[in-house]
């Protein structure tokens, strides 16, 4: 038992004003679907489902410390009483309350309390007036999710979390009462006059509901009946009396009158210490370990095999890499976690010249694992050769490490090859192909075109037969290409004629062209071509040469005879060689 604690203990609760409080009522009011089946007969079932997670916990400050605090008096059996005891304003109205069943502090206001309690008026002053506040704030919440449930009898009932209001006195009676949610769940209940709780009834607590988030607003006062199970934190505005053998995992918290506590059990709700553990280790005992209020409690951290403890977190701060640690007088949840290794090995990669390493170097790497991925990258026009373990990767993730390793990455410099190739009707006079380094110069190549060919270009558009590549800094693979010799037959018309057919012309060497025809103008005739070719259609043939060449044309003409019969004679010139259209010369027969 904790017998010598003077004054209140430290708390790990939130404060905040009393707005902030009442705030925590706005909770979230999700999609709400709700069944009742009401049976008079055996108890009213009640089921909520897809119900918010409740209201926000009311604040208990430094109330949150007592398992009893009255205002008028406390009468009690010989039960156990796990938690601090506090009677005010009233004085030497401790009844039957003896240190000996309480684990924890009995606080008065003044040395009429009984042996061994604190005399601390000011604390205790400042906890009834915390548990005004909280009372006052728990009054206030709004909206109720249900307003007199059961008729005002929630007996039989399974309840999830939320805030229920009773407009006079609500009774559990008939059959247990469920309170159904998870472990950060609350309910808060309203209650407008008298709490009755009946004989060998219980409150259960399902799917990870905690006592201490769930609290109960009495208007006037709370009775709970002979051999009854309660869980939550009775907040009376009178009185709360507690039947032979009665428990409660909560407070009975009465702000005016008397706590009567005949019953067998009164403790605080325990704290939660959640321990785990990362692979390599243990922690004992592990997972959920539920303490009493003011309890001790030793976990023992243990490493694997080859294996050590890194670190050991506390409520998220680390301790140290401790192999044990011990939560003393525990008056809220804590968590433990402990973090555990094994054996490790060093990757170190260096570059050698004319390279970096990307990636993490040097790399801490446990047993059996695997490094980080690390990439030997060359400086720039350099490229990267093997590893001095022989691997010819530049990327490597070494695996399955059970020993260092210490490698460097080699790299040269950068050499291109530059190819050329001679198309149809053409060589290659030079080197090819021919290996050159970074930025440096190649030999002198030259495309040579067969006879009556020439060169066109390089299939990289360069337009000199004869090329040095200089500045070499990739590949280079060309082709020259190469084309027959051409020539243009030109054929053009001269005055009164046209030309049919295609002009100029492209031939190849050798080759002929197409026909082209010289054609006069009406009343005209073709005469001849200027490279004294006679015929007007013409098609050149075994083209060696370019050919430019005109038509001539000229007007027709006709003959005039004039020829005299016997006994006569012409006078003028006959014939006459005449233009067409145009007249002949005068003569007289």
């Amino acid at each position: 038992m904790n017998k010598t604690r003077v004054g209140m203990p430290q708390r790990e609760t939130v404060t905040c004003p009393m707005d902030a409080v009442a705030a925590w009522g706005h909770r979230f009011k999700g999609t709400k679907y709700i069944s009742m089946a009401i049976v008079f007969a055996v108890g009213v079932i009640l089921t909520q489902a897809a119900m918010a997670a409740g209201p926000g916990p009311v604040n208990l400050r430094t109330a949150d410390n007592f398992t009893i605090l009255a205002g008028a008096a406390i009468t009690s059996g010989p039960g156990t009483i796990n938690g601090d005891v506090g009677l005010s304003p009233t004085t030497a109205s401790f009844i039957g309350v003896t240190d000996a069943q309480v684990n924890g502090t009995i606080y008065a206001v003044d040395a009429g309390g009984p042996a061994g309690a604190v005399v601390d008026p000011a604390l205790l002053t400042v906890a009834k007036n915390d548990l005004t506040t909280a009372y006052n704030d728990a009054a206030a919440r709004t909206p109720a999710d249900m307003v007199d449930p059961g008729a005002g009898n929630i007996g039989g009932s399974n309840l999830s979390p939320g805030l229920y209001k009773f407009t006079s006195t609500a009774f559990i009676t008939g059959a247990d009462v469920t309170l159904t949610g998870g472990p950060d769940d609350v309910w808060i209940f309203q209650v407008g006059s008298d709490l009755q709780v009946g004989v060998g009834i219980k409150v259960v607590l399902a799917g990870g509901a905690r006592a201490k988030n769930i609290f109960w607003q009495v208007g006037t006062s709370a009775t709970l009946g002979t051999s009854s199970v309660f869980k939550g934190s009775i907040m009376a505005d009178q009185s709360i009396t507690m039947n032979a053998s009665s428990s409660i995992e909560g407070r009975t918290l009465a702000r005016i009158a008397a706590v009567t506590f005949s019953g067998a059990d009164c403790s605080l709700p325990p704290n939660v210490i959640t321990a785990s553990a990362s692979a390599n280790g243990s922690i004992t005992p592990s997972g959920t370990v539920s303490l009493a209020y003011h309890g001790n409690q030793i976990f023992t951290i243990t490493p694997d095999v080859n294996c050590h403890v890194v670190d050991v977190l506390v409520d998220g701060s680390s301790v140290g890499a401790v192999t044990t640690h011990t939560f003393t007088d525990v008056t809220t949840d804590h968590t433990i976690t402990a973090t555990f290794a094994i054996d490790t090995f060093t990757l170190t990669y260096t570059a050698g010249p004319d390279g970096s390493i990307v990636g993490t170097s040097p790399q801490t790497v446990n047993h059996g694992a695997s490094g980080a991925l690390v990439t030997a990258t060359p400086s720039a026009n350099h490229h990267f050769v093997k590893w001095s373990d022989d691997v010819m990767t530049a990327a490597r993730t070494d695996a399955n490490v059970v020993a260092d390793i210490a490698v460097t990455a080699t790299f040269a410099i950068d050499t291109f090859t530059l190819t050329y190739t001679a198309g149809p009707d053409g060589s290659i006079g030079g080197t090819s192909p021919q290996t050159v380094n970074h930025a440096e110069s190649g030999t002198l190549v030259t495309a040579t075109p067969s006879a009556n060919y020439h060169f066109v270009k390089w299939s990289d558009d360069v337009m000199t037969a004869a090329r040095t590549d200089a500045n070499v800094m990739a590949d280079i693979a060309v082709t020259a290409t190469f084309a027959i010799d051409t020539f243009t037959l030109t054929y053009t018309a001269g005055p009164d004629g046209s030309i049919v057919g295609t002009s100029p012309q492209t031939v190849n060497h050798a080759a002929s062209g197409s026909l082209v025809t010289a054609t006069p103008s009406t009343n005209h005739h073709f005469v001849k071509w200027s490279d004294d070719v006679m015929t007007a259609a013409r098609t050149d043939a075994n083209v060696v040469a370019d050919i430019a060449v005109t038509a001539t044309f000229a007007i027709d003409t006709f003959t005039l005879t004039y020829t005299a019969g016997p006994d006569g004679s012409i006078v003028g010139t006959s014939p006459q060689t005449v233009n067409h259209a145009e007249s002949g010369t005068l003569v007289t027969a």
